[in-house]
């Protein structure tokens, strides 16, 4: 088994005052003033997998390298929960992104220690299919997509797939190796993290732009600890119902009927046939609307209707005829609930009479496959994916669930791991004529 080694860089001046630690920014490397604390994890194997030629593209050895030893060091750290640090292949005065990076991990992290059921693994594969390099002022921005795998040890006979997960890369090189100056993905964890610093700040009534080194630091520590702190008490609700429902299943069956059933067979067939292991499928039937606040939602629209639902024209609405939005009626253009979430949200909630009959009230954990949940931020859901499969422990008890979801294209992957901590299920009953 492969050894991941990474070395925690500290530096002495760290141990001095605000302003000692200003003057260290001098020195890129800084390798006059740091220890070496060489940590060895042992339990977590990631395999790395170059999917495409990179010389081609412009993309050197050195710059795969750092690439590389941030996926290894970041699935590696979600395997047995460690909250590694990404410190040292950053360069020296990018405390934003490294602190950005800390916090998601160790945030991830609490999730997983949080949700009373193993969500560690053994051994994961992470790819990347490079797309482009370009020049930039603040360096060579590296531009490619990620996928990765792995069997969570609480599902050890599923494999969890995920990808089309975008990335940006700014290296920088500093004698003859490279470092990370500036990072971002499209992912619904580093949105939630920038966007909880953006609102810390805002709180404070400071702007990043103002901030020293020192500063953006302390904060984003501050910030990270608080995140942390706080995972156990958000997910109360969800771990209440989960307990609910468990000690008595049958008081949580929905009472609604419809006039037609719901096919789920169908539903999930086509979940699973529109999205992609490696690189991302999309319905060429529909428009897609990742790059206008994500898939998601036109996705598990698409399974419904999949499972026989019927658009709606009239009332409420709830349709896909073209791109164009269209709340009025008639067979043309699209309404809102069927590409956003909230919206969607609302028309399950309100509709009455034709089309779609479920349930937005039940337990968490009372769904089945099938059904939608939805993710949901400050009291607005922003993500919505569909159930594959419930899974159960030895004594018959519901511990989470399988989803399949769009924009980053997920199969089988555990509800528990998205980053958020607030849940809604939506039970499909059926539809009525």
């Amino acid at each position: 088994m492969k050894r991941f080694v990474f070395i925690l860089l500290i530096t002495l001046a760290s141990l001095l005052s605000c302003a000692s630690k200003e003057e260290s920014y001098g020195n890129p490397v800084q390798t006059a003033e740091i220890q070496l604390q060489e940590a060895v994890k042992e339990d977590v194997f990631v395999e790395f997998i170059n999917h495409n030629d990179y010389v081609e593209l412009g993309i050197n050895d050195g710059m795969n390298e750092v690439i590389k030893e941030y996926f290894v060091r970041y699935f590696s750290a979600f395997g047995d929960f460690t909250d590694v640090s990404f410190d040292d292949i950053y360069y020296f005065d990018t405390e934003y992104e490294r602190g950005i990076i800390n916090t998601m991990v160790a945030y991830q992290n609490q999730i997983r220690r949080d949700m009373a059921i193993d969500l560690g693994y053994g051994s994961a594969t992470v790819g990347v299919t490079y797309r482009s390099v370009t020049e930039t002022p603040d360096g060579l921005d590296v531009y490619l997509s990620q996928n990765n795998s792995m069997k969570y040890n609480f599902v050890p006979d599923s494999i969890s797939y995920t990808s089309d997960v975008e990335h940006h890369f700014i290296l920088k090189e500093i004698e003859g190796k490279y470092y990370i100056v500036k990072h971002s993905e499209i992912s619904g964890v580093y949105e939630l993290i920038t966007q909880k610093y953006d609102d810390y700040l805002r709180g404070k009534k400071l702007t990043l732009a103002n901030l020293t080194p020192v500063q953006i630091r302390n904060t984003l520590e501050d910030l990270k600890t608080r995140l942390v702190h706080n995972v156990t008490n958000e997910l109360k609700s969800a771990t209440e119902q989960r307990d609910e429902y468990n000690s008595d299943p049958n008081k949580f069956n929905s009472t609604l009927t419809a006039s037609n059933t719901y096919n789920v067979s169908e539903a999930l067939r086509y979940s699973y046939e529109w999205v992609g292991q490696v690189e991302y499928k999309r319905n060429p039937e529909f428009s897609i609307y990742d790059e206008y606040g994500g898939n998601c939602n036109n996705y598990t629209s698409q399974c419904l209707l999949a499972g026989g639902i019927p658009m709606d024209i009239s009332g409420k609405q709830w349709k896909w005829y073209g791109d164009g939005l269209n709340n009025m009626g008639g067979r043309y253009g699209r309404s809102s609930s069927w590409t956003a979430c909230e919206y969607f949200y609302d028309y399950c909630k309100e509709n009455t009479g034709f089309g779609l009959v479920c349930d937005v009230e039940g337990n968490l954990y009372s769904g089945r496959p099938g059904d939608i949940i939805q993710y949901v931020s400050d009291g607005v859901g922003v993500h919505s994916v569909i159930i594959t499969k419930v899974i159960y422990d030895n004594d018959g008890n519901v511990v989470d669930y399988l989803v399949n979801s769009n924009t980053t294209d997920q199969i089988d992957c555990p509800m528990s791991l998205y980053g958020y901590t607030e849940f809604r299920l939506i039970k499909i009953i059926g539809y009525n004529n």
